[in-house]
């Protein structure tokens, strides 16, 4: 019964009050993560990196009745302002 509800454990209730990890598992203490000579090289995980392009991040200045203009129309869109200048300068840019 879990002792918090009087009921049985979940299923993941019973997984963490029972597992315990074997001695090769071990935490390790700061001192040991950062000594080079207990990092195992020959069994590294290469992951591939980020495909993802870098982004540019552009700035615009507007006056105070453009940003209110602008700002509207994408509120009314229900937009975030960033999202509705980038589509309005992309469209215009395809013309």
């Amino acid at each position: 019964m879990s002792e918090t509800t009087g009921t049985r454990p979940t299923y993941l209730e019973t997984k963490v009050a029972t597992y315990s990890p074997p001695p090769s598992h071990r935490q390790l203490s700061d001192e040991e993560l950062m000594d080079p000579e207990m990092w195992d090289f020959g069994n590294a995980i290469i992951r591939p990196g980020n495909k993802k392009r870098a982004r540019a991040v552009v700035s615009v200045a507007f006056s105070a009745e453009q940003f209110d203009i602008v700002s509207g129309k994408a509120e009314r869109l229900g937009k975030y302002l960033s999202t509705w200048i980038r589509e309005a300068a992309l469209r215009a840019a395809r013309r």
